[in-house]
């Protein structure tokens, strides 16, 4: 009986190989691990070997819980903690189901390709986890540059919630996303920003930086229940920079999704390009509520914001 570790057990399954160092050191922490019945059978595989690669430990309650009388009884008894990625576990599961059922026997050629299966899982592994480092080192390398006071950063989602949260502290605290639900996939904002050629936050900043008080319109407009998300400053940055662009590609999404401008571009915002005339801003939600596409309502906005960036 004391030979048999996993009577008892539990299954940790983690995304990224890192979390099981994790999960191992947690655990370790609160239970007795049995280091010489525990094992990480990654680490016994051999350099051309491929197969289940997960970390079992042994453990036991500490005596500290063993010392209660509700506990006490449990106090020789060991269990076993797996910890598995959730590609590991996947292949565990499909590997045991197929190959150590009882009676089962496959040909050696299918029995090889679970196998094979096992090393393209490891590099999935790999790869993801590898991933998810780059992804952490380009946020802190687009902090670091910003921190420097070096703009010349391409857009991304990362970079662009990284200035709009600095450029925009008003309208965070009233609740301008910025996280990763800020972004929905296939956004048009950032279509719209290669169209009318602003690729930098560099860039972008130079057209947001005249506009006065921009922060506390946005700040009014979020704090009104309105929802603003970052790439709503990346939509107003290209009607800024080039409302006709802007407007013509808006207005050939209507087709398809429906004769509403704020679809194309967001109600929102042209609240807030709006906001300095009471008339204007009237006008322009008339035409929204109506649907009615009208090429002036994005001129006269962007005169009455940003004169300076006037085009003929």
């Amino acid at each position: 009986m004391r030979q048999i570790h996993d009577m008892a057990g539990i299954r940790v399954v983690v995304y990224l190989q890192k979390d099981r160092e994790r999960v191992r050191t947690l655990v370790g922490e609160k239970f007795v691990v049995d280091q010489a019945e525990s094992v990480d059978k990654g680490e016994e595989l051999e350099a051309y070997e491929l197969g289940y690669r997960g970390i079992n430990l042994v453990c036991r309650l500490p005596e500290a819980s063993t010392a209660l009388s509700e506990w006490c009884e449990f106090r020789s008894m060991t269990f076993e903690v797996q910890i598995h990625t959730t590609l590991e576990n996947a292949w565990s599961e499909t590997e045991h189901g197929l190959l150590y059922k009882p009676g089962v026997s496959l040909p050696p050629n299918m029995e090889r390709r679970i196998y094979l299966l096992a090393g393209l899982l490891e590099i999935a592994d790999g790869q993801l986890s590898d991933l998810i480092r780059e992804h952490a080192e380009h946020r802190s390398s687009v902090k670091a540059s910003l921190d420097e006071g070096n703009l010349c950063v391409p857009i991304t989602s990362d970079a662009l919630a990284e200035y709009v949260g600095r450029k925009f502290p008003l309208s965070v605290k009233a609740g301008l996303e910025l996280g990763p639900k800020s972004f929905s996939a296939g956004d048009e904002a950032f279509e719209w920003l290669d169209a009318v050629g602003l690729g930098t936050i560099a860039q972008l900043h130079e057209v947001l930086e005249p506009i006065q008080e921009l922060d506390e319109q946005l700040a009014a407009v979020a704090s009104s229940g309105t929802s603003l998300r970052a790439d709503h400053i990346a939509t107003l940055a290209c009607l800024l920079m080039d409302p006709k662009t802007v407007h013509e590609r808006a207005y050939a999404a209507m087709p398809v999704m429906g004769n509403d401008l704020s679809i194309g571009l967001r109600a929102n915002i042209l609240d807030v390009l709006a906001a300095r005339e009471p008339k204007l801003q009237q006008a322009v939600s008339e035409r929204l509520v109506r649907g009615t596409d009208h090429p002036a309502a994005f001129v006269v906005i962007h005169y009455t914001i940003a004169p300076e960036h006037h085009s003929t």
